[in-house]
């Protein structure tokens, strides 16, 4: 009889499978959960592309650097530099064209400047006393 006992164990290693099913649907949902979410972070976020322009410096001495670029541009905050492309003038090496991606900031003095330009009216840009930069709306 006490083999019958012993017997009334194994239903009870019968639970223990239905405890470990348990789990793996737990776990199921979860890989599915997993997925969607995944998903959702992995769409990028369209820029407003009406915030950017790309403007156009069409002659530039060869031993400005980009950083002075960056920080001039910084000093008049008008916007944010994206990219900066450096295209050395076919008949003049000691010279390069610049084409600046340029995301604007919200204030007057930037939204005037982006206006002349959008109305391909150039406007300069004194870097430094008496040297300026001419911006052109670009041709891309």
């Amino acid at each position: 009889m006490q083999d019958t006992p012993e017997k009334q164990d194994t239903p009870e290693k019968q639970d223990t499978p239905e405890k470990q099913d348990t789990p793996e649907k737990q776990d199921t949902p979860e890989k599915q959960d997993t997925p969607e979410k995944q998903d959702t972070p992995e769409k990028p976020k369209q820029k407003d592309k009406s915030q950017t322009t790309d403007i156009c410096i069409p002659r530039m001495e060869s031993n400005i650097t980009r950083q002075t670029i960056y920080d001039v541009f910084k000093k008049i905050k008008i916007g944010k530099i994206e990219r900066i492309v450096e295209n050395p003038l076919k008949n003049d090496p000691t010279y390069k064209r610049i084409i600046i991606k340029l995301r604007w900031y919200n204030t007057d003095t930037a939204n005037n400047i982006k206006t002349r330009i959008e109305n391909n009216q150039p406007v300069n840009i004194v870097y430094e006393i008496p040297w300026f930069w001419r911006l052109v709306l670009s041709n891309k």
